[in-house]
C-alpha cells in the first residue's frame, strides 16, 4: 500500500513538472510530444490511484471481518459463562446450564467437543438396542452410548 502511494505522489510530481514545462513550450512538435507525456503519466497515476482504492477496499472488508469476529467471540465469552461441564453418567460429560442443580432430565446438555470449539450443540438422546441410550451430537458427529441403568438423566 505504501508503495503503491509513493507512486502516486511521484506520479503527481511528474504530472506537475510536464504541466509547467508545457507553459514554456512555443514549438508545437515539442507541445505534442510533451501532452502525450503528460497523458502517459495521468493514465499511470489513475492506474495507481485504481490500485491504491482497491487496497483500501480489501483493508477495509478485512477490518470488518475482524470487528464481526471480535463482537462473536466477545458474545461467546458471556454465553460460555452460563454453562460449564458435568458429568451425567459415569465418565460421560457435557456442558449444562449452571441453573441446572438436580436431575438432568429434560436440561439441554450440550457436547463439549463443539463446546470447546465455540459452538454450541445440543446433544441428542436415541434409544439403541438392549435398552441403551445414545446421546449424539449432529455437528461433529460424535456418539455416547450408556446402558439406561448408568444414565443420570
Amino acid at each position: 500500500m505504501i508503495d503503491i502511494l509513493s507512486g502516486l505522489i511521484s506520479s503527481f510530481s511528474a504530472l506537475q513538472n510536464i504541466t509547467k514545462s508545457l507553459l514554456e513550450v512555443r514549438d508545437f512538435q515539442n507541445l505534442n510530444a510533451k501532452v502525450i507525456e503528460l497523458q502517459e503519466i495521468i493514465l499511470t497515476a489513475h492506474r495507481q490511484a485504481m490500485e491504491a482504492h482497491q487496497s483500501h477496499s480489501v483493508l477495509n472488508e478485512r477490518i470488518r471481518e475482524l470487528e464481526n469476529e471480535c463482537v462473536r467471540l466477545k458474545d461467546w465469552s458471556t454465553e460460555k459463562q452460563l454453562y460449564s461441564p458435568r458429568e451425567i453418567a459415569p465418565g460421560v460429560f457435557a456442558h449444562i446450564e449452571n441453573t441446572c442443580v438436580s436431575g438432568f432430565q429434560g436440561t439441554q446438555k450440550l457436547c463439549s467437543n463443539c463446546f470447546e470449539q465455540c459452538n454450541k450443540s445440543l446433544l441428542q438422546q436415541s434409544l439403541e438396542e438392549k435398552r441403551r441410550i445414545s446421546l449424539s451430537c449432529h455437528r461433529c458427529e460424535s456418539k455416547i452410548v450408556l446402558h439406561e441403568s448408568a444414565y443420570l438423566a
